[in-house]
């Protein structure tokens, strides 16, 4: 998957990219996408795999 929308990363965002994720991340379970390539930040971040955490943003729940 590739878009230009920042949606999962270190910071907290903004709330027009929660809603982004909020819409399009179960998607990419019910898909089962195991990338995402993201534009619009220019740094370089890499995870381990994750599901997104809807309790707690910031702690993504990591998948091993």
């Amino acid at each position: 998957m590739f878009y230009h929308r920042y949606i999962y990363g270190s910071g907290s965002g903004l709330e027009e990219e929660k809603d982004f994720r909020e819409t399009y991340h179960p998607l990419f379970d019910k898909y089962k996408v195991d990338l995402a390539l993201q534009g619009h930040l220019h740094v370089y971040e890499r995870t381990y795999p994750i599901t997104f955490n809807n309790d707690d943003g910031d702690e993504p729940i990591v998948q091993r």
